[in-house]
């Protein structure tokens, strides 16, 4: 099938209109392929024949599916605007679908984008940084600072915006002037967590924000097992900073080790519980990695290193930033017992957007910690 033919735009509209159906995920796409042998069928399927051919939960799709073309096709230049920037659409059908996804068994067939499409591209060296929500304060400075190195070099660095790593190697990469890419569970319009909107908005502008599934799709707990499969396969290799032994970013590793990519895992305490999970990798056969340069020494066609100086860089940069006279009415308020963004906000009369920044700044620095809970605190070594 020609791209830019008239049956390629059909099938194309035909795929965009049953992936935007609720309960048709990436399995029922398959299925619906290899059952109808094309999406374009759509139109011309009665609503017998499509439950009839996508097996038990046929029948409950059938009208949803039924229903979507009846209200048309969602076109291939469909424009729809979200919180983060106009929406853009890529499926296997395109020309310009990345080809590291493109070679995976479950690639996903259709991605959902706000940002730079162009930071897809196989020719762009990258690398995903995940690991555990709860990062100690080692961990977080490996993220961060890991991630400035890499990102000044060239290096794309992927992850899931979660909390904890995941957030602070998005952050570290915007840090570090590069291109970051956040792979979403749910839809553009339910963003998770809420409190990373702002980073959201960041990294889109920097990069992309991804998703397979369609911008009203809520973020269900089943729907990030298989992003994660994304987050790697985007990537030359998976580093994992922090994980205890039942941390999702393990996960990822098993997509990562079944689609053929590197694994590295940063070595840390026996003793503590978010190192499990890496020292375990790296007993099991993963690379471990003491620096940047470890990593990047398994690629040859990454740029050079910078110098030395860039990590310090960024550390002043940051520090600048954690010491403004906002930073220095919100640890007033953390000093006096408001640990939440709500009562920070009632006690110094900042709005809570910037509060988020402030509080973001602060923790990057190493002022502050962040509990389960959305809780803070001011790290007791730097009180006074």
């Amino acid at each position: 099938m020609r791209v830019g033919s008239d049956e390629w735009r059909e099938e194309r509209a035909a795929l965009l209109t049953l992936s935007r159906v609720e309960g048709v995920g990436p399995g029922t796409l398959s299925v619906w392929k290899k059952q109808f042998g094309t999406f374009r069928s759509l139109w011309a399927l009665s609503e017998v024949e499509i439950a009839s051919g996508l097996g038990p939960r046929g029948k409950m799709l059938a009208g949803r599916i039924v229903g979507a073309r009846r209200r048309g096709p969602k076109g291939a230049d469909l424009e729809e605007w979200t919180p983060y920037g106009a929406m853009w659409t890529t499926t296997l059908l395109d020309s310009d679908y990345p080809g590291r996804l493109r070679s995976l068994h479950d690639a996903p067939w259709v991605l959902y984008g706000v940002g730079n499409p162009g930071v897809l591209k196989d020719d762009l060296p990258a690398l995903a940084i995940v690991g555990t929500r709860r990062p100690t304060m080692v961990g977080r400075r490996v993220a961060r600072l890991w991630s400035a190195d890499l990102a000044r070099r060239g290096v794309v660095i992927v992850s899931g915006l979660a909390r904890g790593i995941d957030g602070l190697a998005h952050r570290g990469a915007l840090e570090g002037g590069g291109r970051t890419i956040a792979v979403l569970a749910g839809g553009f319009h339910h963003l998770y967590p809420p409190e990373h909107r702002s980073l959201a908005a960041a990294v889109a502008r920097s990069g992309a924000l991804i998703s397979e599934q369609p911008p009203n799709c809520q973020p269900r707990p089943g729907l990030f097992p298989i992003r994660n499969r994304i987050i790697s396969g985007l990537s030359e290799g998976v580093l994992v900073v922090e994980a205890g032994v039942t941390s999702g970013a393990l996960k990822t590793v098993d997509h990562a080790l079944d689609q053929g990519r590197d694994v590295f895992a940063v070595p840390g305490s026996v003793a503590i519980e978010a190192s499990r999970g890496t020292n375990l990798l790296i007993r099991d056969g993963a690379k471990p990695a003491m620096s940047p340069d470890d990593v990047a020494a398994e690629y040859p066609h990454w740029p050079a290193a910078l110098p030395a100086s860039a990590d310090g860089e960024i550390e002043n940069r940051i520090a600048r930033r954690a010491v403004d006279s906002d930073s220095g009415r919100v640890l007033a308020a953390l000093e006096e017992g408001c640990r939440t963004p709500d009562l920070i906000a009632r006690r110094t009369g900042l709005r809570l957007e910037h509060i988020s920044r402030v509080l973001t700044d602060l923790e990057l620095a190493g002022r502050i910690y962040r509990e389960p809970g959305g809780l803070y605190g001011v790290v007791p070594f730097l009180r006074g």
